[in-house]
């Protein structure tokens, strides 16, 4: 700790700083909805989704959005928000289903793993993702590929060409049939790793 103590305060004082931009722009969101209902006379319930979006993409809890509705004479649509919340647990397990399904399950796992990440650092010379674009909305923005990750078995190719001839070599040692094969090369999954993104790291 006292060797990294200077990188620890850097870490901290940064995600407070993440964590405030982030609070600040949900209230942000928060009153643009709560006016917009005033305004248009509409009935004083918070929808589901809105609460939700709160939750899912500001880090706002169900009952902090409860006490600043109340705070303003509005109610939470709580059953609407429990419904989106299903649906996004829903969704979340189909994408870790297909994750785990990758080409069949010839790629491997969708998923970067200790292993993956050092040898992105370490071998491959390259930078973790730049995610500050999280907090810059409705501006379309670019980024660069880095690398591709074919999945855990596949591991990092240099093209979807390469991508195909790895699972091509993985095909023929799980004996994999040609017309299986075929539908799997017809459209890879794969990964890509960029140098920048506005989405949030997946817990």
């Amino acid at each position: 700790l006292e060797l990294k103590k200077e990188l620890i305060i850097e870490v901290l004082s940064d995600e407070e700083s993440s964590f405030n931009r982030t609070l600040a722009r949900g209230i942000e969101r928060f009153e643009k909805i709560a006016n917009a209902m005033k305004e248009n006379e509409a009935e004083l319930v918070i929808s589901g989704s809105d609460a939700f979006f709160l939750y899912d993409t500001m880090g706002f809890p169900l009952d902090l959005t409860e006490i600043m509705a109340e705070e303003r004479g509005l109610k939470v649509d709580v059953d609407g928000y429990h419904t989106e919340m299903n649906a996004a647990r829903e969704r979340s397990r189909a994408d870790r289903a297909k994750g785990s399904a990758l080409s069949g399950g010839l790629g491997g796992r969708l998923v970067l793993e200790a292993e993956q990440t050092d040898a992105l650092k370490s071998a491959m010379c390259v930078d973790t993702t730049d995610s500050q674009l999280k907090y810059v909305w409705r501006k379309t923005q670019k980024a660069t590929v880095k690398a591709l990750f074919g999945g855990s078995s596949a591991g990092f190719v240099d093209s979807i060409t390469d991508l195909k001839s790895v699972l091509t070599n993985l095909a023929g040692e799980r004996d994999v049939d040609r017309e299986t094969l075929g539908e799997l090369l017809a459209k890879p999954v794969f990964g890509m790793i960029l140098d920048r993104t506005s989405f949030y790291a997946e817990q």
